[in-house]
């Protein structure tokens, strides 16, 4: 049975299919079912996921393991197969239409990868995926389809836009959802939430080496002292204006402490957020917090610490790496 993407995530709710072959020419949405899956899978009593990467270099042996073995298993298990490259010899094509044929008591599939030829679906494997559960094949959104995207993910990043700011974004990413998707995520880094103009998206990205600043959070939370610093440096030595980034690193520090979550955020700063609370005490990132603040109001003139506010936001930095 073949479904839209809406229907096969709604369908999650209710039920985790026994097997499910994903697959599709638009990157964004692919990943974004399989991580549907894998957060449903819980809620469904799975309680451990077996994840394999059927690459070059894979050995579809794996797969006899599984399905002999998985029934010595009181709970159920996820079984993820990213397909990176399709058994090509009888006896791996015999291995995965045997583990898909198993599937349904207690274990679930999920087979994941590229837009299968005409030729892949006439496969055996393929066609008992397709009788056994379900598919969902995903196509680049059409040019009538991309403006109502770019929408409803603004509005999922808390922004309000008016149409020339959806169609300004449009304009941006070209049809790339995955572009679309770090476009937006970018400009949540450097404006707050709330109504977004044309003019606020040409504001915020006029000048790219203020994207630089995603790289810049992202190398604070995970501890990566060489590659942050030498962002700031870049970011200093082409005059992107400070207050951009002291306010994207309170923003960050805020997440990371848990204030004002947004739980819409992809999954990927989500944890990135929690994994930088776990490497540092939270008083840390409490009086970084302080300190930006301090830093905030310098560059806004009130107050003076050294008198080169670069330099006492890469000082006040250093203790965030050093432990």
């Amino acid at each position: 049975m073949a479904l839209s993407v809406e229907q096969f995530i709604k369908g999650l709710d209710s039920r985790m299919p026994s097997v499910m072959l994903v697959h599709g020419d638009e990157p964004l949405q692919l990943r974004e079912v399989v991580d549907a899956v894998r957060l449903a899978a819980p809620k469904h009593g799975f309680t451990e996921r077996r994840r394999f990467v059927a690459d070059a270099d894979f050995s579809w042996g794996h797969l006899d393991e599984v399905a002999s073995t998985m029934s010595l298993f009181a709970d159920q298990q996820l079984v993820d197969i990213s397909l990176e490259k399709l058994p090509t010899k009888g006896v791996d094509a015999e291995r995965l239409l045997n583990l898909i044929e198993r599937a349904g008591q207690t274990y679930s599939v999920i087979l994941h990868g590229a837009r299968l030829a005409a030729k892949d679906l006439k496969s055996a494997w393929a066609k008992a995926a397709l009788s056994a559960g379900v598919e969902l094949l995903i196509w680049p959104p059409r040019a009538d389809q991309l403006p109502g995207f770019i929408r409803q993910r603004l509005l999922a990043g808390g922004f309000q836009p008016d149409a020339d700011a959806v169609t300004a974004m449009v304009e941006r990413v070209e049809g790339n959802l995955l572009a679309a998707d770090q476009e937006i995520y970018k400009l949540s880094l450097l404006r707050e939430p709330g109504p977004l103009t044309a003019e606020d998206i040409q504001a915020a990205v006029a000048d790219q080496s203020r994207f630089e600043i995603d790289d810049l959070v992202a190398a604070f939370a995970a501890g990566d002292r060489k590659r942050f610093f030498r962002v700031l440096v870049n970011l200093r030595d082409e005059d992107v204006n400070i207050v951009l980034v002291i306010n994207a690193l309170a923003r960050e520090t805020r997440a990371i402490l848990g204030y004002k979550l947004n739980p819409k955020m992809p999954r990927f700063v989500t944890a990135r957020w929690t994994q930088a609370k776990s490497r540092l005490p939270e008083a840390y990132w409490r009086r970084y917090l302080a300190q930006l603040g301090k830093l905030d109001g310098v560059s806004k003139g009130r107050g003076e610490l050294s008198g080169d506010i670069w330099r006492d936001l890469m000082h006040s930095t250093q203790p965030m790496f050093n432990r």
